[in-house]
């Protein structure tokens, strides 16, 4: 028999509550000396027989609630009194404080006992019929003897469990509130790999797409997109802001625009249809973005402080260069591209030529064209010829 089912006999016998005032009323009236007679083994020898005496009631006292323990003490300080002028008194005396202390600590548990038998270790849930947490349901469903408790505690009549009910009943609630602290424990490590998975798509489009990176920060964009690539569920209309803002963006740079769509097509996070959406919205190749006179203005004078001139001296420098080439001369460029001289700008100090294939114009630099004899068919070299050339503005942009 454990101690709580031998307390929860001794109390429904003695229809004990949290004060044992029975005992209390036993002791005080005088019969408690009867009582401490009688569990002493051996009537003679009273000193040395009186600390055994005083252990036996200090572990009755804790067995049924320690409640007696003012009792207790008073009855130790006049034991020790009898004997307190010997040596042997004295060393008794020492026995007796000691088996009064040990008293004490029982009682204390004991109370504790009394205190988790009659109230259990209950949550918030408990007063309720059946319970609300998904885990406590559970355990209620499949598993009757914790039912049993949890059904009595909701009744208010846990008196009517047993004690080894309430023992199992209170371990499954303990493994319980294990769980959730390991939940949480689990929820805090998948955040540091989410922080850390989300630094590492920043720092990857800051890298190898920064014009998109720069316009997406510039809008409040940057997290939005971020949470898209790490498999977020986000409303379509702010998706299709994220693609028209990297749209803008990479329409004219292929290289951005290639490592954007395979970045996005490569998400094992994203569902296909999602990416498929997403995709839909980003151009499927970029267009050269035209040169306009104010950007080539803006060129000629970073060219102008590269080589340490005024800008009107590097206008007239660029003017004269051109005065070698003629309207309607056939000229090649660099790459073996066939255009016509159609006619000069002496304000920015280029030639303005033709493609022999089309009729598209663009503005080129003397130092970049020579003059041809024959006619040539460079289609390819033609198209290389002009990256070139806005590869030139860019650098001095």
């Amino acid at each position: 028999m454990t101690d709580k089912e031998l307390f929860e006999k001794t109390e429904k016998v003695f229809k004990l509550k949290k004060e044992n005032k029975l005992i209390e009323n036993v002791y005080n009236r005088g019969k408690f000396k009867t009582m401490y007679e009688n569990t002493s083994p051996i009537k003679s020898n009273y000193g040395d027989n009186s600390v055994s005496a005083a252990r036996a009631a200090g572990r009755g006292a804790a067995t049924v609630g320690g409640a007696i323990g003012k009792g207790l003490g008073a009855l130790g300080r006049g034991v020790a009194g009898l004997f307190s002028d010997t040596k042997t008194g004295r060393k008794n005396e020492a026995e007796v404080r000691k088996a009064e202390a040990q008293a004490r600590q029982e009682e204390i548990k004991a109370q504790q006992a009394q205190a988790n038998l009659m109230g259990g270790k209950r949550n918030k849930n408990k007063q309720t019929k059946k319970p609300t947490d998904p885990e406590r349901l559970k355990k209620y469903e499949n598993d009757a003897r914790y039912r049993r408790v949890w059904d009595a505690y909701a009744k208010g009549k846990e008196r009517d469990v047993a004690a080894s009910d309430i023992d199992y009943y209170n371990q499954v609630e303990d493994d319980i509130n294990k769980g959730t602290i390991n939940k949480a424990a689990d929820e805090k490590a998948y955040q540091e790999i989410r922080n850390k998975a989300a630094a590492n798509v920043d720092d990857i489009i800051k890298q190898k797409s920064p014009e998109t990176y720069n316009q997406l920060t510039a809008k409040k964009q940057n997290d939005n997109f971020i949470k898209f690539m790490l498999g977020d569920e986000l409303p379509q209309e702010d998706l299709k802001k994220i693609a028209f803002t990297i749209s803008e963006v990479i329409k004219h740079n292929q290289t951005e625009l290639t490592f954007i769509r395979n970045m996005i097509d490569k998400n094992r996070k994203l569902t296909p249809g999602v990416i498929k959406l997403f995709l839909e919205d980003l151009p499927l190749k970029a267009i050269k973005k035209p040169v306009t006179d104010e950007a080539l203005k803006l060129t000629l004078r970073d060219m102008a402080k590269q080589e340490g001139i005024p800008y009107k001296d590097l206008i007239l420098k660029l003017n004269k260069e051109a005065e070698k080439f003629k309207i309607g001369d056939i000229v090649i460029g660099p790459k073996g591209a066939q255009h016509e001289i159609m006619s000069k700008d002496g304000v920015t100090g280029t030639i303005i030529v033709k493609s022999v294939k089309g009729n598209k114009q663009v503005k080129r630099f003397a130092k970049d064209l020579k003059i041809s004899q024959q006619k040539l068919d460079f289609d390819t070299a033609e198209a290389a010829e002009e990256d070139r050339f806005e590869q030139v503005v860019k650098r001095y942009r």
